[in-house]
This record gives structure tokens, C-alpha cells and sequence, in this order.
């Protein structure tokens, strides 16, 4: 890795970003680089504008991925190479308000119906990440010190963006968490492995 790609990871680092971000940051600026076959601390502001339509007109890139690759530039060059460039002003997708798809009944009950009917710790993963809304990574790192069953919530410690936040516990996933419960007696971690 090159001096500025290893200053920009300690400047990600340095912000609390996931490893996962870093990645998709320093994945982004590589790309740039490649495209002009040049450090990024030569390239030019017109460059970068040129290097913006080329994802967005020729690439047709998703507008999730034209976000990413302008938010990830944009750390590089106004963070790590301190440069207030206008480019950064202008160039920025409106974002697309989109429902989310909604399961119906039917639907969900056979997700659930679909697992193995034995295997009881798949039935109540799934139906605490249905409950709750849960992303998977956040229903692997839950506690049993995490359900409260008066409040009927979940704390999810930690969530995207290292967030903590509060989600509601079902009655049904309760009922299901405590028949699991009885089953696995588990010391700390709510799905251990």
C-alpha cells in the first residue's frame, strides 16, 4: 500500500469507521487511480468532475455505488489531502425515496415454515430478525441480557454505524425465544455460534 493509501486507512481508522467501510473507501480511490494510471494527488479537480460522469454516463453505475465512490473520494481528497475542492459542492445524486417490500402473513409463515420444524434455533433466529427488524449481524450478537421481556424490546448494541438502539420484541418471537430458551440454555450470547 502506498503512503497516501496507508494515511488515508489511519485517517478512516482515526474516524471510527468499520473495517468494512475502509475497505470500500480505499476500494473506490484505487479505482480512481487506476483509471488515470496516476497517483490520486496528481489528479485534477476537471479530472475528478470527468472521472464522476464517466461512472454516472458511460458505467451507468447503481446510485448506491455512485454515492459510495463520491463519499469515498471526498474523504480522500478533503481529509486526507485537505483540499476544499467545489467538485464536491456540485456532484451528488438526489437520492431515491423507495418503499421498502413488505411480506404479507402468508408469506412470512412460510419463510418460517420453510425451516427444518426440529431445528428450533433457526425458527427463532428468524423470527427474532423478522420481529425486530433485525440484520443478521445484529440478531449474532445479541445477549440474553438484551431481551426485556416487561418492556417487550430488544437492545441492539452496536448496530450499523455502531449505533445502539432499542427494537420492539414481538409477543409470538417471546413465547418462541422462551420455548428456545428452556431447550439451549445458553450462558451469554443469545445464538452462540
Amino acid at each position: 500500500m502506498s503512503y497516501l493509501g496507508r494515511k488515508m486507512q489511519e485517517d478512516l481508522k482515526l474516524r471510527g469507521f468499520s473495517k468494512k467501510t475502509q475497505s470500500a473507501y480505499l476500494r473506490e480511490v484505487r479505482k480512481l487511480k487506476e483509471f488515470y494510471q496516476k497517483s490520486p494527488d496528481l489528479i485534477t479537480e476537471e479530472e475528478l468532475r470527468k472521472y464522476f460522469l464517466y461512472l454516472s454516463q458511460e458505467l451507468n453505475v447503481s446510485e448506491s455505488l455512485f454515492s459510495q465512490a463520491i463519499t469515498a473520494i471526498k474523504f480522500f481528497y478533503t481529509t486526507t489531502m485537505d483540499r476544499k475542492w467545489k467538485t464536491f459542492q456540485i456532484v451528488r445524486p438526489q437520492k431515491r425515496k423507495r418503499l421498502p417490500v413488505i411480506l404479507n402473513k402468508e408469506e412470512i409463515k412460510k419463510i418460517l415454515d420453510a425451516t427444518v420444524i426440529p431445528n428450533l434455533k433457526h425458527r427463532c433466529i428468524l423470527t427474532v430478525i423478522y420481529s425486530g427488524g433485525l440484520r443478521i449481524g445484529e440478531a449474532c450478537r445479541l445477549k440474553i441480557s438484551d431481551i426485556d421481556s416487561k418492556s417487550m424490546v430488544m437492545k441492539i448494541i452496536q448496530g450499523k454505524g455502531n449505533k445502539d438502539r432499542y427494537t420492539v420484541l414481538a409477543h409470538r418471537a417471546l413465547m418462541l425465544l422462551r420455548q428456545y430458551y428452556r431447550s439451549y440454555r445458553s450462558e451469554e450470547w443469545l445464538f452462540p455460534g
